[in-house]
Formats: C-alpha cells, structure tokens, sequence
C-alpha cells in the first residue's frame, strides 16, 4: 500500500472479523455455479502482501485474492493469475462426477504440504477406489464401475467440507484432500463415507438389475515437520489403499505419518525412552 496513506492499518482482529461476516452472509449463494459472478474488492491501507500472506495461510483463506497497489503491477498481476488458475483447478468439472482434475490436486496439495510446513498443522490424503473393478465389469457390466465410481464421487462431495479437496487421482480412483485434519479424524469420516456407498444400489441404465459394491481407502497424514515431495505423499496412500484392498476390502486403512518415516532414529529412541520413564510402558 502506499505509505503516505492517512487511514490507520486494519488490524488483523478487525479485517477477519470483517471476512468472517461477509462469507456468513454470501454462503448460500456460493453453490450457484452457474449464475453471474463477481469480484469483491477492498482497500487495506498499511496491510502488506507479505502480511496479508501471513493472515492468509493461518486463517484459510486462500480463495481470497491480494493485489499490492505499490511497486511494479506486472509481477503482481501475474502472480494473481497463477493463483486464478490455481483456484479454476479445483471448481473446474473432470471427467467423473463434477471433480478437480489430476493437476488440480497436485496444486492444492502442494499448497496444503507448504501451509503444513509453515503454520505446523496436519493435512491428510487419501485416495479411494472399488475394491474389485474388474468383478464388477463382469458380474454387472462395462458400464457398472464408472456408474458405481460415480456414485461414490457424489458421496464424498457431499461429506466433505468446502474447504476440503475432492479430486480424480486416475480414471479408477478419487482422492480427497482434508485441510487441517489429522488420521483419527480422516479415518472416522472416510468410514462413514464407505459405509453408506456399501449400501447404495446402483443401476447401469433402465430396466437394469441393480446392484451393490464396495471400496476402500488409503489414507496418509503430513505434520510438516519433515520434507518430503507431493509424489511421495501419494505414493503413501496409494500404498494404504492397496494394503486395504490386499486386506479384503471394504475398509479405511492408514499408513505411518509421513514425517515418522523421516524423523531420525535417535529422536524415536529418546521419545521411547521419555514415555518409558514417564509412565512405565514401553
């Protein structure tokens, strides 16, 4: 902003205060996709891009979009358009149920993974599929696990908060990106999810039997204490979701932490030690 401004700088309290009512009173109309749309702007004098990042990452507000007045505006504009593309990604319909695309994801969790390392907070992913894709196409027909996924993409849009990430991972499997929440809390919500697409029919067009499937899902949890890549953070909950599957199915299971891979064995070792000394249990 420029510094000659005579308003006094918004305090932090205030300007989320300010947001907090704005977004009570435009909730209900947030869903009309498809109706005409609008860009809200607001003056904040003494509030600096580096600031408003601070308030951004620790208030979840990364659909709001900043815009410096001072300096050069190219960069600026630039860097608004990258995070216009960013935001695109995860509304634009895929090919299955009305989810973000692979990229979409890759953005988003990228973002999440940073937000983690930056604020200490938990993310969670997990990545759901059909436990057998292939008896269903033979007992039910080639169009019965694209109807099935389907059906269980409508459920996890509906579970999830607005906040929360619902993606195609491949053309066989979803995944779900869970801001702020950790394994226990993942577990419990992707469980019910399970559950109620157990018990769901599903027919592959009129006059056609209906029938029943099941799925299961991989799930894998970041602190942000360590490093590790976006890549190798899937390849954790790919890996609980096959052990799932491996396991019979019709189930959630979870990975390690992905920082206690990574963390070294001497901290393991002191911590034992402490819960050791602390309550007498190894």
């Amino acid at each position: 902003m420029h510094k000659n401004s005579k308003h006094n700088p918004a305090s932090e309290g205030g300007l989320l205060g300010e947001i907090k009512a704005l977004q009570r009173e435009l909730h209900d109309l947030a869903g009309m996709a498809h109706g005409p749309g609008l860009g809200i702007f607001r003056l904040l004098p003494g509030i600096g891009l580096d600031k408003w990042e601070d308030i951004s990452r620790r208030h979840n507000l990364n659909h709001w979009l900043a815009l410096p007045l001072d300096g050069e505006i190219r960069p600026r504009l630039e860097s608004l358009q990258q995070t216009l593309d960013r935001l695109f990604a995860t509304v634009a319909p895929g090919p299955l149920g009305g989810l973000a695309d692979y990229c979409g994801l890759e953005d988003i969790l990228d973002m999440e993974m940073e937000r983690s390392r930056r604020c200490q907070t938990p993310v969670s992913l997990a990545i759901l599929g059909l436990d057998d894709p292939g008896a269903v196409t033979r007992t039910h027909g080639r169009d019965a696990p694209a109807t099935a996924l389907d059906g269980l993409s409508a459920l996890v849009r509906t579970a999830k908060r607005r906040y929360d990430l619902a993606a195609m991972f491949d053309r066989d499997r979803l995944a779900v990106v869970l801001s702020g929440t950790g394994p226990v809390q993942a577990q419990k919500k992707l469980t019910t999810v399970l559950e109620e697409f157990q018990n769901t029919p599903f027919c592959c067009g009129q006059g056609a039997p209906t029938f029943n499937t099941t799925c299961s899902a991989g799930v894998t949890c970041f602190r942000g204490r360590t490093e590790i890549s976006v890549r190798a953070f899937m390849d954790k909950a790919l890996a609980a979701m096959a052990e799932a599957v491996a396991l019979g199915g019709a189930r959630v299971n979870l990975s390690p932490l992905a920082d206690l891979d990574m963390v070294p064995r001497e901290t393991l070792v002191r911590s034992s030690e402490k819960k050791f000394l602390f309550t007498g249990k190894p």
